[in-house]
């Protein structure tokens, strides 16, 4: 059953990343009005390029920690981990929704 949560979790890591990189994509796509705030981001966004730095977002936040963690024999302490990715990008993305449409932009 440890293994159905972790992966339940997983999914909702990758949910919570992918609401974060929808609403910074609005938000880069207006230079003019909005910047990337998360200088880590900023940096690897400018080497890398956004799609590459969305992808490895996902990869390593959303699915590779999580998975480390559940390989190291910790499936539940996984989970944690995935929920905790799920809970930081989707309060990015509601921190980002709220910076958007407080300057006229819609996300969706």
């Amino acid at each position: 059953m440890n293994d159905v949560y972790f992966f339940l979790a997983v999914l909702i890591a990758i949910f919570g990343q992918t609401c974060d990189i929808i609403t910074t994509n609005a938000a880069l796509a207006h230079p003019d009005k909005l910047k990337e705030a998360n200088g880590i981001a900023a940096f690897f966004i400018k080497k890398l390029g956004f799609g590459v730095t969305a992808f490895l977002k996902v990869a390593v936040i959303g699915i590779g920690f999580p998975v480390l963690v559940y390989e190291l024999g910790h499936p539940i302490l996984g989970a944690i981990v995935a929920l905790g990715a799920a809970a930081a990008g989707i309060i990015v993305a509601y921190l980002n929704y709220k910076t958007l449409k407080g300057v006229g932009i819609s996300a969706f």
